[in-house]
């Protein structure tokens, strides 16, 4: 008799690395994996009008920031490359506990990968929030008033921004090109 194969506890990425997820490796993190999959990776689980990615999201917080923090305001979402984006409320759940501390490994990896402190800047912390309450306004159907966003968010949405999905390749070349731009 054939034994069970044993679960694997690593996944392979689009380039071919294998990612251990409770163990992950700086040599393993690659940015184009990073920024392929975050392309692919629809916000709010998909509960908007268009396909509006992780990575687009990811440049969008990046362009927030001021200029000494716009590389981990790119990659502050990171770690959804290798294990998804679950809403908010799911990932707070008390039973979630494992995935935070796989997040939170993978995070940490990626910045020593990337030369990047592991607390996350205040500006990232604000950026992602200004990001979500303007991205609540303008890709989700909800058409009502506006005091939720800011009750969820903390903060109001952007006035003089306006977003539009890209497609996914798009939204893949912009990472990428924002990542390279961002590099010394």
């Amino acid at each position: 008799m054939i034994a069970a194969p044993r679960p694997a506890n690593y996944i392979r990425a689009y380039s071919g690395k294998r990612v251990v997820l409770t163990a992950p490796r700086p040599e393993t993190i690659d940015i184009e994996d990073i920024a392929h999959a975050l392309a692919r990776v629809c916000r709010f689980v998909g509960h908007t009008a268009g396909l509006y990615t992780v990575a687009q999201h990811s440049v969008f917080v990046s362009e927030l920031v001021p200029p000494r923090d716009a590389l981990w305001g790119l990659l502050h979402d990171a770690a959804e490359a290798y294990i998804g984006d679950l809403p908010s409320p799911v990932k707070n759940l008390p039973g979630m506990g494992i995935y935070r501390v796989i997040e939170n490994r993978l995070l940490a990896c990626i910045c020593q990968c990337f030369g990047l402190p592991v607390s996350m800047p205040e500006s990232v912390v604000l950026a992602d929030k200004l990001a979500i309450a303007t991205e609540f306004r303008d890709l989700t159907p909800v058409r009502d008033d506006f005091e939720w966003i800011i009750q969820e968010c903390g903060v109001p949405p952007l006035l003089d921004r306006e977003l539009t999905p890209w497609p996914a390749g798009f939204a893949e070349d912009r990472f990428l090109s924002r990542f390279k731009a961002l590099q010394p």
